[in-house]
């Protein structure tokens, strides 16, 4: 049996990976940027004499960089022994393209509620009554913990596309739309308050973390919104 398991929403799907590892107990993990087809060809053969289970866990076999040809080779074994548990996570979610070479496979997409993305696009001066109203029903699919990791994200984001010498693997990885989004958003703010809020929000998500917030991490985003 072959379960695939992806999307943007890395928190939940992690968590149905553990679960799937859990159900397990015995399986060979396999990087799946260094995979390669003899060795795995070695292990369904029991060549592997130190592993005797036939659970195979395999992770971002998809979302780095290997030729189409290496991945279709894989795929091609691995449904060849689809008798074993084979369990495939994904940081990112897996093409089509992909998925259409797993015919029996089960497929697990976890991705974040639209909602989240017009929240985060949101974020500005003045519009604080809005983005509370949304961070509130928001609350109602997403743990706040992940919304204020996306939150944090998002502003670096934004620090990243007004600075045109900025590293962030993050910012040269953006499609153009996506750039354009962050730039009319980044218009909103100057460099300073954005790195101002950061600080804050950061030093909020480290306080909660750490058990020394002085209030419900909810009310503390509140207060936050409030003051962008």
């Amino acid at each position: 049996m072959i379960t695939i398991i992806s999307g943007e929403d890395e928190a939940s799907s992690r968590e149905y990976f553990f679960q799937k590892k859990n159900e397990l107990r015995n399986f060979q993990t396999f990087d799946g940027e260094k995979l390669t087809l003899t060795e795995l060809m070695e292990f369904f053969q029991g060549i592997n004499f130190f592993d005797n289970s036939n659970n195979v866990v395999i992770e971002n076999l998809f979302s780095k960089k290997r030729s189409d040809k290496d991945i279709e080779e894989v795929i091609f074994l691995l449904n060849k022994n689809e008798k074993s548990n084979i369990v495939f996570w994904e940081e990112k979610e897996i093409t089509p393209k992909f998925l259409k070479l797993f015919p029996s496979a089960t497929v697990k997409t976890f991705s974040h509620p639209k909602i989240l993305f017009s929240f985060l696009e949101s974020l500005k001066s003045g519009n604080g009554k809005f983005i509370i109203e949304t961070f509130h029903e928001l609350l109602k699919s997403s743990a706040q913990e992940i919304i204020v990791f996306m939150m944090i994200r998002q502003i670096r984001l934004l620090l990243g596309i007004l600075d045109n010498s900025s590293q962030i693997d993050e910012v040269k990885k953006l499609a153009p739309w996506q750039k354009q989004r962050l730039l009319k958003q980044a218009g909103f703010f100057d460099q300073d308050h954005l790195k101002k809020i950061y600080k804050k929000l950061y030093e909020i998500d480290l306080s909660n973390k750490t058990g020394t917030l002085s209030m419900p991490l909810v009310n503390a985003i509140d207060f936050f919104l409030l003051d962008i």
